[in-house]
């Protein structure tokens, strides 16, 4: 993971509203990770919200520049979905995932994770693709608000035991998905 750029906050509104105010201003910031251990406005698909004000999940933003036409990359969240969906099955054995389109993972029918992709375009020029991605890892059912308990769900839940650690979960996932990025996008070129 030594050629992407990783910027971390404690606290943030959004990961992608950083990741898109950087991406607006002009810098080439291929192959940024924006990471927060808190957001006080996650979000998702829509109006959607995504809860992630505590230190209990991984919220993240990763900024790419592919060298592509965006039309070609219509599937984008649910290759991602599919992307994550393989990594956390080989990472955690025994858990059974499933890819909930256009943007969910689901695990036993509740959330575990979900994808924000968002291109940012000025004028005729896009500057670049964001990919967010919040996923429930060490929380109890008590941690979440009550309206989500009992359609949330997280990796300790799913694995029976205890999960701290998030940075080196999202250590891992990047060369996974880089590796599985690239492989799709020379597919999509061929198209």
């Amino acid at each position: 993971m030594t050629d992407w750029n990783i910027i971390e906050y404690k606290e943030v509104d959004s990961t992608n509203d950083i990741a898109k105010s950087m991406l607006l201003d002009g810098t080439n910031i291929d192959k940024t990770i924006i990471i927060s251990e808190c957001q006080k406005k996650g979000r998702g698909q829509g109006n959607n919200k995504w809860y992630s004000d505590n230190k209990n999940g991984i919220y993240f933003s990763m900024i790419l520049r592919p060298n592509i036409s965006l039309s070609k990359l219509e599937g984008l969240s649910i290759k991602t979905g599919e992307i994550l969906k393989e990594f956390l099955e080989l990472r955690f054995k025994g858990i059974n995932l499933t890819v909930k389109p256009p943007n969910d993972i689901m695990a036993e029918n509740r959330k575990l994770s979900g994808i924000l992709i968002e291109s940012i375009n000025v004028g005729q020029e896009t500057r670049g693709i964001i990919i967010g991605i919040g996923l429930n890892v060490s929380h109890r059912k008590l941690d979440f608000p009550e309206e989500l308990r009992e359609t949330a769900i997280s990796l300790s839940e799913l694995c029976g035991k205890d999960i701290y650690d998030r940075k080196e979960i999202v250590k891992d996932f990047i060369p996974f998905f880089e590796k599985q990025f690239g492989e799709y996008l020379d597919d999509l070129q061929k198209l």
